[in-house]
């Protein structure tokens, strides 16, 4: 991917962190930073009236300048890995509620674990 844009520097370390899997970051490539909604569509198999519907929701993010739709990478790569997001943040917070509670019964918790009460087990 190109470093830079114009004037403007990619931040390839966002980029990175915003595909965590490697998964399309190669495939993007070849695509500009700033795609149109067809440039999305052929990457993701989808149409353009699709994307611009998802953008008109604010699911994916982008810019509209004029009637024109603009989509960054990095709001590309975000809406890919939306669900999966949202998923560790159930996760993270299910773990976080683990923690108060062993707190609040004042025993240990072990990193990793997560705690099963008697209800949860059966016992």
């Amino acid at each position: 991917m190109e470093g830079r844009i114009g004037e403007f520097e990619v931040d390839e370390q966002r980029l990175k962190a915003a595909d965590p899997d490697g998964l399309y970051l190669f495939m993007l490539e070849n695509y500009p930073y700033m795609m149109t909604p067809d440039h999305v569509a052929a990457f993701t198999g989808t149409t353009s009236q699709e994307i611009r519907k998802l953008l008109g929701r604010g699911e994916v993010q982008g810019c509209r300048i004029g009637i024109r739709w603009l989509v960054p990478k990095l709001g590309l790569l975000n809406y890919l890995y939306k669900d999966r997001r949202e998923k560790e943040g159930d996760a993270n917070e299910e773990a976080h509620e683990d923690r108060i509670r062993a707190e609040q019964e004042g025993r240990p918790q072990i990193p990793g674990r997560r705690f099963r009460g008697r209800e949860e087990r059966g016992t």
